[in-house]
């Protein structure tokens, strides 16, 4: 058994796992899982891996939430100086019961190249070592070891050993890491070649520790606009029926829904008022809890009821293009064609067709609203132009002309919204008309 060094770390601690296979078995109180056939317990109550003679790798697992405040002890024996081939890996927390799948989770390993005693995570398929133990510490004929290792305030591990127990642990390090808030299973896997196969011990298992504690309200994750009357609300997590259905959490305007549908961690409102048409709006949220009676902050977030318009001769223009960048004077070297809403009505402008004199670009989906812009740029400057402003990416930005050309805009349904033919002269003579500078309407709301 592990002398009774931090026995002060554990007092008021929930017990998760414990074992010391005095009842012969693994099968019961607590029950382990995994490859059965590979281990037994020893007439001296030890769990020991007991598994064919081939290189291969066996592991167990039982039920443990531990990892919050949670503190890990368990004995170790390999009979043999381990290597990369042979090593134990005692999992403090896995998100799966297979340990030899890609999980999620912490674990000590014994051995190795570096003969070291370390604490590792696990992210899927890959490792990441947390705490480097010290080297050739296990470097050994026969490793006889007593393992502790405490994780306090939600991520401050620590790595304790005593090899040979003698009575006395020795730090191999701590590190702060809160990847994995969660654990599921507790357990040991073996790695081994077939003269190994046979030589790996373990006892003394006392896992304790806390679950994890949600103290997280839930959030808004997304506000949807269904329709004139009716909203929907996506939460970051699962909310608590009673409060999420009830109307009084929720207020647009003075008014609360008149229906309410929840389910799981949606919530779709239905008011008996039409929402204002391209006006911004508040809906307030308030009271709603999760699974865990953590309740959200009261909340405000805002939308708006689109109203999307087909569009008429001057809804939507040009506002400003580059038609020569070079030499660079403050602006991309890139061609570009910026359009504005002039109208009162949104615009999606999924299928409109940009043209010049040489070809025609057919643009994809972009929400225009009423007194808003819209870069449209290559695809290789969008970059470069968002740190400008709302851009949308043409794969190749028909090239405009020089020295003058004609722009037309329509809708999908091919309604001339502008046009306009530019030449050299609109830049007013030297310097401007030399590259580098881009043309701007003077107004957007009168004719061009």
């Amino acid at each position: 058994m592990l002398i009774g060094l931090f026995s002060s770390a554990l007092s008021g601690l929930q017990a998760q796992v414990a074992d010391t296979f005095s009842d012969g078995d693994f099968t019961s109180d607590p029950a382990w899982a995994g490859d059965l056939s590979s281990w037994e317990v020893t007439t001296g109550f030890e769990l020991h891996l007991n598994a064919p003679a081939v290189s291969d790798e066996a592991h167990l697992s039982t039920p443990s939430e531990a990892i919050s405040d949670g503190v890990w002890e368990f004995r170790l024996r390999m009979e043999f100086n381990p290597s990369a081939d042979n090593k134990a890996y005692i999992y403090l927390s896995s998100d799966q019961a297979d340990l030899e799948s890609a999980l999620q989770g912490y674990f000590v390993m014994v051995g190795n190249t570096a003969d070291e005693i370390s604490l590792y995570r696990q992210d899927g398929g890959n490792t990441v070592k947390i705490i480097d133990g010290l080297d050739d510490s296990v470097d050994l004929s026969l490793v006889e070891t007593s393992i502790f290792v405490t994780s306090v305030n939600s991520g401050n591990w620590e790595l304790f050993t005593d090899v040979g127990n003698f009575g006395t642990f020795f730090s191999e390090g701590s590190t702060f890491d809160d990847t994995y808030s969660s654990s599921a299973f507790f357990g040991f896997r073996c790695d081994y070649t077939s003269t190994r196969s046979d030589l790996f011990f373990f006892d003394d298992v006392n896992v304790t520790g806390s679950g994890f504690m949600d103290s997280t309200p839930p959030a808004i994750e997304s506000l949807t606009v269904l329709n004139s009357t009716t909203l929907r609300i996506l939460f970051t997590e699962e909310v608590e029926p009673l409060s999420a259905t009830s109307p009084d959490s929720y207020e647009w305007n003075g008014n609360i829904p008149s229906t309410v549908t929840f389910q799981t961690d949606t919530v779709w409102l239905e008011f008996s008022s039409d929402f204002p048409v391209n006006v911004s709006q508040i809906l307030s949220i308030s009271g709603v809890a999760d699974l865990n009676e953590n309740i959200m902050a009261p909340t405000e977030v805002e939308f708006i009821f689109l109203s999307f318009g087909q569009g008429t001769l001057g809804s939507v223009v040009f506002n400003e293009f580059m038609a020569d960048p070079t030499p660079v004077i403050g602006l991309p070297d890139a061609e570009y064609i910026e359009l504005f809403n002039a109208s009162d009505s949104a615009f999606d402008l999924l299928g409109w067709n940009l043209s010049n004199s040489g070809d025609q670009e057919i643009l994809t989906s972009h929400i225009l609203n009423p007194g808003e812009y819209v870069i449209i740029c290559d695809d290789a400057f969008q970059t470069i132009f968002s740190a400008i402003g709302d851009v949308l990416v043409v794969t190749s930005l028909t090239a405009l002309s020089n020295t003058g050309d004609d722009l037309q805009l329509f809708n999908a349904e091919g309604t001339l919204l502008d046009a306009l033919s530019y030449t050299t002269n609109w830049y007013g003579g030297a310097p401007f008309n030399r590259g580098g500078y881009a043309l701007e309407r003077a107004n957007p709301f009168l004719p061009c």
